[in-house]
């Protein structure tokens, strides 16, 4: 038998290999481990369809052939420790991608390796190590036995008639894929669509998980990177016309709103992860924000609690980039990565420029170059940045603030400037993981799952320090001349609080001293967009840039955010339309409605 297949042609070259393909294959298994993991822990975007899978098993295999052919050149030329480097980077790779989806909900881009420096931050490391689950055993498994087969088997370097068989193999299963896509394709019309979309322009752009799953990720990493480093795209006049029409309509951007002539002071208290699901909730018969209730019913106060938060792969940053800009996060790529030279008009730089605020600042946690603080700040329009290094000062301390050190270091520099200044404030104390109590002294024994009692905990505890914060600034005389806002960043994620499909995911806005007519505001649905522009009509601030948003102020408001809305935002941000425009961001400030 043996000597009748060895007049096959080739079969002595898969004798001589015969466990290269062996080993080959596990680098593969390794990259489809990765995208099931995601699959099954954050989905897609849109359905999968029936070739889904063989079109994910294809790009596997070109994707491991890429890297093989890369440490091939690299070993020169040498097919064990080729084999050995592939291995090693599917593995390493595999596992950054499932821990980062894990919290982030989407695949390692290029913009979010750039921001590898937030892993210095201890809230975010602590958040992914939460992410292990028994699954994650088969990296384990996976090495030693690759080690054992590695070490124990003998390889041979390939010939060039090796190569011609492995293509033989390759161009095989591309064959398959294609056929089984054309088959289906006839009979299936509603994925026909899939064949007229441009990927460049469309799946990266709006399917970030699921173009990676079907395009693999060489293909995905390319188009990236042209993307990534291309700084030359330009707006056409057709596409500045819709921007310029869609952002010059006021008629849902202004109000007949009547000024609080006596505010001096913006204090914006951005909360993490902090859900509407908590206001006038009693857990064992103890209420969890009984500050915050009470604050919601005060006259002067307005409360909207069905706030939907639109943050994407750059999760807190994307809501601070929304709040201060009245634009939308970037879909495939970290925004802040992107906005270094788009010159967006930020909140407190509206404010100066209209004569409302003469300093600023604001109070991070964490280290000033989490989520690029420092420099974002810069563009913002924030003066000062102070961190847990001004609070700790000396001391060889590297915690993250908590909220009560957040807000006892927020008043201190807010005494010390008193008049005419933006305060952005964000708190950590709701930040995952929710394995421990924030506060030992409010227990909660109730039936529920732990990590969303630890939640609830974490809430209380900034409902008792925002108290003290708030009876500081009343004390002080700040509070009363100054426009206070309080809202999350983003919600809290069900799935880490244990509590998927049981709870509501809207996060909550306070507006105090805003002067709002509570019975003609809007109480409806809205969105994270609403706000800057919200702020702008408040403050009578009459600029031609209000943001993307729509004023709360009025209660024909209309949901501002849609496909077109999105679009708009992305060529603002990619066609940096600010920097070429050179847009006057004020005309005018209205101290008094004439």
């Amino acid at each position: 038998m043996i000597q009748q297949l060895s007049k096959i042609p080739n079969f002595n070259i898969f004798k001589c290999n015969k466990f290269f393909l062996v080993l080959f294959s596990m680098s593969i298994i390794n990259f489809l481990f990765m995208h099931y993991q995601i699959l099954l822990t954050c989905g897609f975007e849109l359905y999968y369809y029936k070739t889904s899978f063989f079109d994910n098993l294809f790009f596997c295999t070109v994707d491991v052939i890429v890297i093989y052919i890369i440490s091939f050149l690299l070993s020169f030329f040498n097919t064990k420790i080729s084999l050995f480097i592939t291995f090693v980077f599917s593995l390493i790779f595999s596992f950054c991608n499932v821990f980062y989806s894990r919290f982030f909900g989407q695949y390692l881009s290029l913009s979010s390796i750039e921001q590898i420096n937030n892993l210095y931050d201890k809230a975010v490391i602590n958040s992914m190590l939460t992410g292990f689950t028994y699954y994650d055993l088969y990296y384990l498994f996976i090495l030693l036995l690759f080690w054992r087969l590695f070490t124990k088997l003998r390889i041979y370097n390939l010939s060039k008639k090796s190569f011609h068989t492995i293509g033989i193999c390759f161009f095989s299963l591309l064959s398959i894929v294609l056929i089984l896509h054309l088959s289906y394709v006839f009979v299936s019309k509603k994925d026909k669509i899939w064949y007229t979309i441009n990927p460049l322009t469309h799946f990266n752009h709006l399917l970030p998980n699921w173009t990676t799953f079907h395009k693999g990720f060489v293909r995905t990493y390319i188009i990236d990177n042209i993307k990534y480093f291309n700084n030359n795209y330009s707006l056409n006049e057709e596409q500045i016309n819709e921007i310029e029409k869609d952002y010059k309509d006021y008629t849902l951007r202004t109000s007949n709103h009547t000024l609080n002539e006596n505010i001096e002071n913006v204090i914006f208290i951005l909360v993490e992860s902090y859900l509407s699901e908590t206001s006038d909730l009693f857990v064992d018969g103890k209420e969890i924000t009984p500050f915050l209730n009470k604050l919601k019913r005060d006259d002067n106060v307005y409360y909207n609690g069905k706030m939907r938060s639109h943050i994407n792969l750059g999760e807190s940053s994307d809501g601070q980039f929304t709040y201060m800009t009245g634009l939308l996060p970037l879909r495939s790529e970290i925004t802040i990565s992107k906005v270094d030279d788009c010159y967006p008009l930020g909140l407190p730089r509206l404010l100066k420029n209209a004569n409302i605020i003469h300093d600023s600042q604001i109070i991070v946690p964490t280290s000033p170059t989490t989520w690029k603080q420092k420099s974002m700040n810069a563009i913002y329009g924030i003066n000062n940045i102070y961190s847990k290094i001004d609070y700790y000062k000396d001391k060889k301390i590297f915690d993250d603030l908590n909220d009560e050190d957040i807000f006892t270091l927020s008043y201190q520099k807010d005494k010390s400037i008193n008049t005419h200044y933006f305060s952005l404030v964000l708190t950590m104390s709701m930040h995952s993981p929710y394995d421990f109590p924030e506060d030992t002294k409010f227990i909660l024994n109730s039936k529920l799952p732990k990590k969303y009692l630890n939640y609830l905990n974490s809430c209380h505890f900034f409902d008792q320090q925002i108290n003290i914060y708030i009876k500081k600034l009343k004390e002080s005389g700040i509070y009363d001349k100054s426009l206070i806002v309080i809202t999350a960043d983003h919600e809290a994620h069900p799935k880490q609080l244990d509590m998927v499909g049981k709870i509501s995911t809207n996060i909550p806005l306070y507006i105090i001293n805003g002067g709002i007519d509570k019975t003609n505001a809007w109480k409806g649905d809205c969105n994270q967009l609403d706000v800057y522009t919200t702020l702008l009509d408040i403050l009578g601030i009459d600029c031609e840039w209000r943001g993307l948003g729509h004023t709360l102020l009025n209660p024909n408001y209309i949901n501002s955010v849609s496909e077109k809305t999105w679009k708009i935002s992305d060529e603002i941000i990619y066609g940096k339309y600010f920097k070429n425009k050179h847009l006057k961001p004020i005309q005018k400030h209205i101290k008094k409605l004439e």
